[in-house]
């Protein structure tokens, strides 16, 4: 093993065992994570993108709300994004009868499932400048349309759903005069 090897190797066990002294000191000094409310957002940090560049250092952090209290923090290589690197930054978190939030970008399964087995509950949201996203989410709360007049449905499901559909409202599917 090279001399730059193991002084590399102490650098990650340093470093794991700094995470670990500091997860100690913020369980004594806050007791142990007291918000319910766990925030993940990504950022890209201010002055890291070079001339001629269009990325800099990218950020993904999960924090504490109420205390405003970092609990981790993972860069976002350039070859990878916030829902690659999400799994990583959810590693190690106690999320036990927490609350974790985040934006649409991580409604993904893989995110969803991390927070649940970790004992957790997850809030997403979606913002209009995702109006296609926010248009799906917004028709499940909307009460459910009134069958039209005059319009029998009649026949198996697929040939009045493929009816409903040609009428632009595949919900009417389930009326019945």
């Amino acid at each position: 093993m090279r001399q730059h090897d193991i002084h590399h190797l102490g650098d990650v066990l340093l470093q794991e065992e700094l995470e670990a002294t500091l997860r100690q000191y913020l369980h004594e000094q806050y007791g142990g994570q007291s918000s319910v409310l766990v925030a993940v957002d990504g950022k890209t940090m201010r002055g890291t993108i070079p001339k001629g560049m269009t990325q800099g250092v990218h950020l993904l952090t999960a924090y504490l709300v109420e205390e405003g209290i970092v609990l981790k923090q993972v860069e976002v290589l350039p070859e990878q994004n916030e829902i690659s690197t999400a799994p990583a930054l959810l590693a190690g978190l106690y999320l036990k009868d927490k609350v974790v939030i985040a934006d649409a970008l991580q409604t993904q399964r893989s995110f969803c499932m991390a927070v649940l087995r970790q004992g957790g509950q997850y809030v997403l949201w979606a913002k209009e400048n995702q109006s296609t996203l926010l248009a799906d989410i917004q028709q499940f709360f909307e009460p459910p349309p009134t069958c039209q007049a005059g319009i029998r449905m009649t026949g198996s499901k697929p040939a009045r759903l493929s009816a409903a559909k040609a009428m632009g409202d595949w919900r009417n599917e389930r009326c019945r005069s």
